[in-house]
């Protein structure tokens, strides 16, 4: 270890002066040991300015105060690194990505990224929240640049369960935007059936049904596995295909790909040809398997996008009208859209539909239809326009009824994803030819 002469540290502006005093051995009065069993030297007085919880522990009346090596909760590479931030406000393993880009290989290791998150970790129980901070920082460059690691971190929160929630929060939207790039199954093999779940149930990932159930399947492609631990994990790999909405993918998948897997039963691919099936019949239509399954939502539609089969109503005070409406068919010459909503404590259904009058105009409802009779139950309609279009406005709308609020709804459109925006596999298979 380099030595300081006292000279130096006289000198040297005050952050130079901790350098120093982590960089000279006689000036370490306090050994931490790693859960590891790895010993860390470090300067007491230091470790006590800038945390509490180390003043409290050197310079109270708990027993450590008297000890020279004092045992601590965490791995010593962690240790060592919070030494390092508390003598110098930085840290190698936090500096180094900002030397890369995204044509660099990942420079981060699993070990290294496990570090990373048992370091959030002990910021918090440390009450270092600069350095907190800057893993923050680190694991948000990290999750764009390299959102395969996003995975080994994600399956590092799970297992040590990190006092940042913020961490897992960007770990996890690392891997929900994980686009352009192939998703090997290398990458999938050695995350637990816990984060699988947590992957399967995310309402918010940005990838359809049908992508979800390949990296269900590329999970238990792990080349590495025994017989028995491949059989065993594609028994997980069934139960944990509950989690996948099968009406959702298209019929030629279901009966290919999704059947020759045998991770779904005979009566999951049923309710999800009867689901199909019964969208067909009743007007509603098919999903539209590009969808992901988090949806996006815009006030306006870009210059020739055709109809979106959804609509969003939101913001009415009324909130019987606010929700997702399906395209249902036709009226007026116009698309219609239904929701399933409640009126007076009864089951109804909202219809979305263009009038056009005598006159000439335009307008759109929001009405509880009654066939053969006058007694619609009006809740909002559009202003006026002179030129009829299949789609509804975004905004305009007005009460028709002092019973619904004085708050109109926005209606928003769900934007259309490009194709193959998504997720693309690579198997062990494909990846070794």
């Amino acid at each position: 270890m380099e030595k300081s002469t006292g000279s130096t540290i006289s000198k040297a502006p005050f952050e130079e002066a901790l350098r120093n005093i982590w960089r000279d051995d006689k000036l370490q009065d306090i050994t931490l040991k790693g859960n590891d069993g790895v010993l860390v030297p470090a300067n007491r007085a230091v470790l006590a300015v800038r945390s509490k919880v180390f003043h409290r522990l050197f310079f109270g009346e708990f027993r450590e105060a008297s000890l020279d090596c004092v045992e601590v909760a965490f791995p010593g590479d962690v240790v060592k690194t919070v030494v390092e931030y508390v003598h110098t406000n930085s840290a190698e393993i936090l500096r180094k990505w900002k030397f890369f880009s995204f044509e660099d290989d990942a420079p981060y290791n699993s070990l290294e990224i496990r570090v990373l998150v048992s370091l959030a970790d002990a910021a918090a129980y440390y009450d270092l929240p600069g350095l907190a901070e800057a893993v923050l920082d680190a694991m948000t460059f990290i999750s764009k640049l390299w959102p395969c690691l996003s995975l080994l971190a994600l399956e590092a929160c799970v297992k040590t369960g990190p006092s940042v929630p913020e961490l897992t929060d960007k770990v996890l939207t690392g891997v929900r935007s994980y686009s352009n790039g192939d998703l090997e199954a290398k990458h999938l093999a050695s995350l637990s059936s816990d984060v699988m779940v947590l992957l399967l149930k995310d309402t918010e990932m940005q990838v359809t049904e049908y992508q979800l159930f390949q990296l269900l399947s590329l999970w238990t492609e792990a080349g590495y596995l025994s017989v028995d631990e491949k059989a065993s994990r594609c028994q997980e790999a069934s139960h944990l295909s509950k989690h996948i909405d099968l009406g959702k993918i298209a019929f030629q998948h279901l009966s290919t790909t999704v059947t020759d897997s045998g991770l779904v039963t005979k009566d999951q691919l049923f309710e999800a040809y009867k689901t199909q099936a019964q969208a067909a019949q009743d007007g509603s239509g098919l999903p539209d398997f590009e969808d992901p399954r988090f949806q996006q939502w815009a006030s306006s539609l870009p210059a020739n996008e055709e109809l979106p089969r959804e609509i969003k109503v939101e913001g009415a005070q009324s909130g019987e009208i606010n929700g997702v409406y399906g395209r249902s068919g036709r009226m007026n010459g116009a698309p219609s859209f239904t929701l399933n909503s409640k009126h007076n404590g009864k089951d109804c259904t909202i219809t979305m539909f263009r009038q056009h009058y005598l006159d000439g105009d335009f307008c759109w409802f929001l009405s509880i239809l009654q066939p053969g009779s006058s007694n619609d139950v009006r809740h909002y309609r559009s202003s006026y326009q002179k030129i009829g279009t299949d789609i509804p406005p975004a905004d305009t709308w007005i009460c028709c009824s002092k019973t619904v609020g004085t708050d109109p709804p926005k209606v928003l459109y769900k934007k259309r994803c490009p194709r193959n925006q998504f997720l693309s596999f690579t198997s062990f298979e494909q990846a070794a030819s």
